[in-house]
């Protein structure tokens, strides 16, 4: 006769596996799996995960491993000198922001985010309306030294801050130009600087994809001749001429072709951004201006030969800028990059 506490064992025993191999949470999947197997039962296979993905900086389809790397902004100048221009690497940015900084004379802060070239530069120092796209990204700022109100931002804010002032290694001068114009840098040193820093480490970024779509989606008005025209002054004036057969802007400054000092290539841009903003403040008696770029206004964006009118809108300085349709909708982009001017109200636009 078998005895009431051989059952109860038994019914125990019975009661443990049944609840070893019925799972609570997600994470005993794993463990229901091994138990399953040793059962007799299926294992739980994980589905496979693409081999590629969209670049979250650009939409460009890129090997999933370098589809959300960790990005850096890289100060470079503008100035209508000799030994300044042509820059170096601007054709190898995923974004460029144009802002004028003082005097009418604009800089640009070009943005990499997994893009190669040799060198970059000539690499300038910090401005405060370039910290409001630097928290957009959490990305790695490289600059030389800045402004008074720009370097007592920067650690207020709490960025990954790289001056070449004070981390030269990641930074050379560059022998038969003058110094402050001859400080220059290079894609294999910016993505160092980021693996140095143990920011490579850190949770991915999760900043806002803009709306990247394919050719056959877009919709959108023509913009007639294809030249866009932005009146900064003299040799600032920008123009972006449309290349029907490659589907990119070509990008004028001062009337002269521009083109990458690196490679020769003529600086293109696949998406033209205007983002218009109010007049902004002056600060520290230099002709410094620092314009509003965290709030709401007007924009045009020009990609593919068509244009798109709608709001640019960034609700505080950590949120990624975004670009809305009257509809309410992410206005669409073309894969690839993207060259925004920050436009104030008494600059002059012109189409063509």
């Amino acid at each position: 006769m078998v005895s009431i506490g051989v059952i109860v064992g038994a019914g125990i025993l019975l009661a443990g596996i049944l609840y070893a191999v019925a799972p609570k949470t997600e994470s005993e999947l794993t463990e229901r799996s091994a138990l399953f197997d040793f059962f007799g039962g299926q294992t739980v296979e994980e589905e496979s995960l693409p081999s590629v993905l969209p670049r979250r900086i650009d939409g460009v389809i890129v090997a999933r491993e370098d589809a959300n790397r960790v990005p850096a902004c890289v100060m470079i100048e503008n100035a209508a000198f000799d030994g300044v221009r042509p820059q170096s690497g601007l054709s190898r940015a995923s974004v460029v922001y144009e802002v004028v900084v003082e005097g009418g004379i604009t800089r640009f802060m070009a943005v990499f985010a997994g893009e190669e070239s040799e060198m970059v530069g000539p690499v300038r120092s910090a401005r405060d309306t370039y910290l409001e796209f630097v928290s957009e990204y959490n990305c790695a700022y490289m600059h030389a030294g800045g402004s008074y109100t720009a370097l007592r931002a920067i650690p207020r804010f709490e960025l990954r801050d790289v001056d070449g002032l004070r981390e030269a290694k990641y930074f050379w001068r560059q022998s038969g130009k003058y110094s402050p114009h001859n400080l220059f840098t290079s894609t294999t040193d910016l993505y160092q600087s980021i693996v140095d820093h143990g920011w490579a480490d850190e949770d991915p970024l999760e900043y806002q994809e803009w709306n990247f779509v394919d050719p056959l989606e877009q919709t959108g008005e023509s913009v007639g001749t294809h030249r866009v025209s932005i009146f900064f002054g003299g040799a600032y004036n920008v123009d972006y001429n449309y290349n029907e057969e490659q589907k990119y802007y070509e990008r004028s400054n001062g009337n002269v072709l521009q083109h990458d000092a690196v490679n020769d290539e003529v600086i293109s841009a696949r998406n033209v951004i205007l983002q218009h903003v109010g007049e902004g403040q002056y600060i520290e008696g230099k002709g410094r201006v620092n314009w509003p770029v965290t709030g709401t206004g007007t924009v045009e964006i020009f990609h593919d030969g068509k244009k798109f009118e709608g709001l640019w809108r960034k609700n505080s300085r950590e949120e990624r800028t975004e670009f809305i349709d009257p509809d309410g909708n992410l206005i669409p982009l073309a894969r690839g990059n993207s060259w925004i001017s920050i436009v104030p109200d008494h600059i002059t636009i012109e189409e063509k």
